[in-house]
């Protein structure tokens, strides 16, 4: 997934991902907790007690419109030859659940994330950048 990098350090848009760890050639979640109990030995070195609230925004991605995710990634500097897998990956996309031998009808997905997948996590990164950017996605 490195084709997300440029974005990543695009004059544009890398002043929101300065404190971001995913897709960046040192990024992992080791280097994200270790500049994190960095900052929180930093903060409690001058003051009594720090507030520390972590969010996971990774179930409320779950209700963005493929279409309307699609429409939002034109207007970010990524290849065209990139884009274009990405909204084939995102159309027609079927599901069908299969238990004890017997099996669900197939329905269109339309919305969510892909679980599971190398995807998800750019995915995800990239709709939190457009939410950023744009205050309303749905």
């Amino acid at each position: 997934m490195s084709d997300l990098y440029p974005v990543l350090v695009h004059p544009d848009f890398s002043h929101l991902f300065s404190d971001q760890f995913a897709f960046r050639p040192s990024g992992s979640t080791t280097a994200a907790l270790i500049y994190l109990f960095h900052q929180l030995t930093h903060l409690l070195q001058k003051y009594e007690y720090v507030y520390l609230i972590a969010l996971d925004f990774s179930k409320a991605f779950d209700s963005v419109k493929h279409s309307t995710l699609a429409e939002k990634i034109t207007e970010l500097p990524i290849k065209h030859n990139v884009y274009d897998w990405i909204v084939n990956l995102l159309t027609d996309r079927h599901h069908q659940t299969k238990a004890k031998g017997s099996r669900s009808e197939f329905l269109l997905i339309t919305a969510s994330n892909f679980q599971g997948s190398g995807i998800a996590q750019w995915l995800t990164s990239l709709m939190l950048l457009i939410c950023t950017l744009f205050t309303s996605i749905a």
